[in-house]
């Protein structure tokens, strides 16, 4: 078990340190330029890594006994994301378990397909929008009701979910020190993420590979 505890140890400080040496440089703190985009995307990034080796990329389906899911696949990354946003970083900041799910669709989706946050537009017509500060300690996960003039002239209801990406980081870092009490206290927790750790670190084979990827194997 102490074997178990310390390879549980040296995987969250390789993912703390790799953490740092990725959004520190991009956080670009001095400067009123630069990291808006890039800082969110590697941070969302780390959070379904942490996800994941959370809830083992391979886990029985409580739907269905007979079947488990593969959280290798993207369309699981949310199921193994947003889980962890609201447990370990609403740890951190209460706000993480009543917009969990929102952040992670408002900022990540967008921020990998399409470079920069999407609003959302709900049934109503009302907006949810976005906004990131940074050098602040303020405006983290606030959501303010706003109106705004559509080009008809009606007035539309407008919610921004504002981020603080120095107060961001800050709270992913201090979430993995509350997953880690739970990973070294739950030995059926520490054995997932060991699992999940050596699957995620294990090369592919080729039969799992996209479609597109294979075609490019016959070139090598």
């Amino acid at each position: 078990m102490i074997e178990r505890k310390s390879k549980i140890k040296g995987i969250l400080a390789k993912i703390r340190a790799d953490i740092q040496a990725d959004v520190i440089p991009c956080m670009n703190a001095n400067n009123i330029t630069g990291g808006y985009f890039s800082v969110p995307l590697i941070i969302f990034s780390f959070i379904e890594y942490l996800g994941i080796l959370w809830k083992n990329p391979v886990e029985p389906d409580k739907r269905n006994k007979n079947r488990r899911k593969n959280y290798y696949s993207n369309s699981h990354f949310p199921d193994a994301a947003i889980p962890y946003i609201r447990k370990y970083l609403g740890k951190v900041r209460p706000e993480y378990k009543k917009y969990g799910g929102l952040l992670y669709g408002l900022y990540r989706h967008s921020l990998v397909h399409h470079y920069k946050p999407n609003a959302i537009i709900l049934n109503n017509k009302e907006k949810i929008s976005w906004g990131i500060l940074k050098n602040s300690k303020s405006n983290h996960l606030s959501c303010a009701k706003e109106k705004y003039s559509a080009p008809n002239g009606k007035l539309i209801g407008h919610t921004i979910l504002t981020i603080n990406l120095e107060v961001f980081y800050q709270d992913l870092m201090k979430s993995i020190d509350e997953f880690e009490k739970d990973v070294l206290k739950y030995s059926s927790v520490c054995s997932r993420v060991l699992r999940a750790d050596k699957k995620l670190n294990c090369s592919h084979p080729e039969n799992s590979l996209q479609k597109y990827i294979k075609k490019d194997l016959k070139n090598i």
